[in-house]
């Protein structure tokens, strides 16, 4: 059987085969959007750019890192990208500017460009966002895309409220060195998407799928548990929002305890998981709003 990714590469075979030509697979087989070689198109002509702008380095040396990031951030900066929170890959590609594009999909870019110039750049993951690091000998830099500039490990530790028991089970702040584990954030990621516009029954499969690839990823486990959630399957719900909790104790997490919890009557246990979760951030807005509806039914 012929997948649709298949029959785009029919009619347009890409120059390069790199992770971020994946990412637009994942897309066409999901049926997302119409199959069309544009997306590839573009895909290679950012990658050609590159590839002819960005010289060899010439010493394993942060100034060279930084020399070569900086002209790969141009590059998107030229091409008019544009951050935008839910956005697949393939709408950044395409023709229209300026180009929306999520910090996933401007790390799998980075991650492209490192493929076809062999650099040593590695993904890496922290709560809903992205960046990527350049590894040295004996040491590495973290280079936030979205806005072009080095950050260090306690910048995301400190700005994406991570907790130390993530760090300790090696969820966030890693270095992502196989491309299937890529690839399963994008699930995630194309989840998200078919999740916003309804269709429920397809994002649970990316989100299966997507801790499939790695069973580690609390963002989609907890994802899971809320559709099981949705679909009254409270058992199952509970056992997905568990793995989370344990892999990354979070407000969202606890949070989807408490609803979960209320949906079924249990008024006290909702209100010591909605008030776990404003012990991690107090101006929770989903915890807030579950406490004080939680109040009002005990009221009643």
């Amino acid at each position: 059987m012929v997948t649709r990714a298949e029959a785009v590469r029919k009619k347009h075979s890409p120059r390069y085969q790199t992770i971020a030509h994946q990412f637009l697979d994942i897309e066409r087989d999901a049926g997302i959007i119409e199959a069309t070689p544009s997306a590839y198109q573009t895909l290679d002509g950012i990658l050609s750019e590159a590839q002819q702008r960005i010289r060899t380095p010439t010493a394993d040396s942060k100034f060279e890192a930084i020399r070569i990031l900086k002209t790969i951030d141009s590059i998107l900066k030229e091409k008019e990208f544009k951050h935008k929170d839910y956005a697949l890959l393939s709408e950044g590609l395409a023709e229209e500017t300026p180009r929306p594009i999520t910090c996933l999909g401007r790390t799998v870019i980075y991650r492209a460009i490192a493929d076809i110039l062999n650099l040593p750049i590695a993904a890496v993951n922290v709560p809903e966002h992205s960046f990527v690091r350049w590894h040295l000998k004996d040491l590495y830099l973290n280079w936030e895309t979205t806005s072009g500039k080095e950050l260090k490990d306690f910048d995301y530790f400190i700005g994406f409220n991570i907790s130390e028991k993530a760090i300790e089970n090696g969820v966030y702040l890693q270095s992502i060195t196989e491309d299937e584990h890529l690839k399963g954030s994008y699930h995630l990621s194309v989840g998200y998407v078919l999740g916003r516009k309804g269709k429920n029954h397809q994002a649970l499969q990316h989100y299966l799928k997507a801790v499939e690839i790695n069973p580690k990823d609390p963002e989609a486990l907890s994802n899971v548990g809320v559709l099981f959630m949705e679909s009254k399957m409270y058992t199952e719900a509970l056992s997905y929002f568990t793995r989370s909790l344990r892999l990354n104790p979070s407000a969202c997490t606890y949070t989807n305890y408490g609803i979960l919890y209320l949906r079924q009557g249990y008024l006290e246990k909702a209100t010591f998981y909605f008030m776990k979760a404003l012990e991690l951030d107090p101006d929770y807005e989903n915890a807030n709003r579950g406490l004080a509806f939680a109040a009002s039914k005990s009221l009643t």
